[in-house]
């Protein structure tokens, strides 16, 4: 690994890799994928300890004057503060994904660095730290980089000649995903009124012909147009319209409704599709308490329709899928249909093309027509499933009637 060493101004930066431009350091080779491809670690810059003014370094001055090179400062031992960073990168890991995660769930293009300055203080303790540069244009992730950064020990910092007082700017570029099939709910934003997160969309996953959104309804009404899309609400929790939990609501493309909550803090969840099938016909409502449930591997899953053939919808398959902790499934795929899950409860690891993840409640997943994937169930899982189009629900029917 070569690391390249240049400054602006007196700021000594040290960067893994070859400069993209005078504007931007690039990933390291080491760590492009250290966030599963989808953000990495771009490396440190040293800052001699030297007492400046307080105007001296505004973000601005520090990205006109990026990419000037000087030499490094011969009390510095650069090599040895590089590795002292990424080892507290690694190690903080979990923790910097998160950061990152909040821009993710909204646009998985996102990319930028954000360059965040921190003053070691005593003991290789960071005291403080402030943001200089956010290319990736979003405060919020910028903001959490410095507050955990904030909490960061430099084990050997002061042992490569940066003393307390010392400054150093870590860029951490988050690098557009290549593909991304999970979201959590916590890590969108609240938009609107009423409160509303847009959990899979064409932005974050690549869901082209539909969406899945979570909302909340206070008092307020949620007014559903007819605007050409299939819909399926689903109440998670509360009662609204005449709708208890666990209730779905089928809305055909020509149908409108209001619905209007029952009680204060109503969560619903709003899965829509814009694409071809049944264009008339009526709303219909699936009460869960009258859904019959198909137990399947010795009961270890369950699996309760609500909105599939049966009811005249060959669009949409819509149900719940409950499986027991222990449970494996193997790796499978569906040639025409893509999936949608979203997790209730419970905890597990799964795959996507190779590509694993924790599962977790309030997770929303879209898994592609094609792709292969698996499920191990840690603890006991209730999910709502979706197909589109309708089909590969009956396999489950079928090993029920053997």
């Amino acid at each position: 690994m070569r690391y390249n060493v240049w400054s602006s101004g007196d700021r000594l930066l040290v960067s893994s890799g070859e400069r993209s431009s005078s504007k931007a350091l690039i990933c390291a080779a080491l760590t492009a994928c250290l966030f599963s491809c989808a953000g990495g670690y771009s490396g440190p810059a040293v800052l001699p300890n030297k007492p400046q003014p307080d105007n001296a370094h505004s973000g601005q001055a520090q990205a006109s004057r990026v990419g000037e090179r000087q030499e490094a400062p011969a009390a510095v031992d650069s090599a040895a503060l590089l590795k002292a960073i990424e080892r507290r990168v690694r190690a903080d890991y979990q923790a910097l994904h998160e950061c990152f995660s909040q821009r993710l769930a909204v646009d998985r293009s996102a990319s930028g660095t954000i360059f965040v300055e921190a003053t070691l203080g005593a003991a290789d303790a960071i005291s403080e730290t402030r943001v200089v540069r956010d290319e990736l244009k979003s405060p919020a992730v910028a903001d959490c980089l410095a507050d955990r950064m904030r909490r960061w020990v430099l084990s050997g910092a002061a042992s490569a000649g940066a003393a307390a007082g010392s400054v150093v700017v870590i860029p951490v570029t988050l690098a557009a995903a290549p593909s991304q099939y999970a979201v959590l709910r916590d890590h969108v934003p609240s938009v609107g009124e009423p409160a509303r997160r847009a959990l899979l969309t064409r932005a974050n996953v690549g869901f082209a012909d539909g969406e899945m959104a979570w909302l909340s309804l206070e008092r307020q009404p949620l007014r559903l147009a007819a605007d050409g899309a299939h819909r399926v609400l689903v109440v998670l929790s509360g009662k609204a319209a005449g709708l208890a939990a666990g209730d779905a609501l089928y809305l055909p493309p020509s149908a409108s409704r209001t619905v209007q909550p029952a009680q204060a803090a109503v969560e619903l969840l709003l899965l829509t599709l814009r694409a071809a099938g049944v264009k008339s016909g009526k709303p219909r409502v699936f009460r869960a308490a009258k859904q019959r449930t198909v137990s399947l591997k010795d009961g270890k899953l369950r699996v309760t329709p609500f909105v599939d053939e049966r009811s005249g919808q060959t669009r949409i398959y819509l149900g719940r899928l409950a499986a027991a902790g222990g449970l494996a499934v193997p790796e499978h795929a569906h040639a025409t249909s893509a999936e949608v899950l979203y997790v209730l409860k419970g905890r597990g690891t799964m795959a996507v093309e190779d590509v694993e993840r924790a599962v977790e409640p309030g997770q929303a997943i879209y898994i592609p027509a094609g792709k292969r994937h698996w499920l191990k169930v840690i603890e006991d899982i209730e999910t709502i499933q979706v197909y589109t189009p309708a089909g590969p629900q009956q396999r489950f029917f079928h090993r029920a009637a053997r």
